[in-house]
């Protein structure tokens, strides 16, 4: 018997204490998150998504979303501040969007964009590039983006950089790659 009440206790203990310390949140859960986010007019993708939940009531959604860059500012923080409240108002969340400004309008970055795409792709289907954008400096373009890594993927995050540098060295050497490695919170 005290055998049995020592184990009821310890899974009692596991439940409370498993979401206090994190745990992937439910992906369908999720997936309605991201729906309803990106049926917001004007955005034009997600990353970033982060779900903590610390029981009833307390649950925080944070994401970064993107827009046009083109986009006045001020219109801009209208469509995140109505996408915050549309969120909050149907999960019942404290929600935080961060805008993240996308250039669709430049036919170099948008094609570089792509051919990074398929870079990141050819590495591993698993992974998922976002927030693109270039700069000029030193001896050429400087390619700066985020590549979304799930937590299944063993690769180490200097080996996912190291294989893109690579990739981008054969399109053009004169190429600076600026790779931030993003591991994904919701998978």
């Amino acid at each position: 018997m005290a055998c049995y009440i020592f184990y009821s206790g310890v899974l009692a203990v596991k439940d409370t204490v498993q979401p206090l310390l994190g745990q992937a949140p439910d992906p369908e859960f999720v997936q309605k998150i991201e729906e309803t986010a990106l049926a917001t007019e004007h955005i034009e993708g997600l990353h970033d998504l982060m779900v903590h939940d610390y029981g009833p009531g307390r649950c925080f959604i944070s994401l970064h979303a993107e827009i046009a860059a083109s986009f006045d500012m001020m219109l801009a923080h209208e469509i995140i501040d109505g996408m915050e409240y549309k969120l909050q108002e149907a999960f019942h969340c404290q929600v935080t969007v961060h805008m993240d400004p996308i250039d669709l309008n430049d036919p170099q970055t948008v094609a570089l964009s792509e051919r990074v795409g398929a870079i990141v792709k050819r590495i591993s289907p698993a992974l998922s590039m976002h927030d693109f954008r270039l700069t000029h400096g030193g001896r050429g373009l400087k390619l700066i983006f985020d590549v979304l890594v799930p937590h299944s993927c063993s690769c180490t995050d200097e080996a996912i950089r190291r294989q893109i540098k690579a990739e981008l060295e054969k399109i053009n050497k004169n190429y600076s790659a600026v790779i931030r490695v993003d591991r994904s919170y919701t998978s």
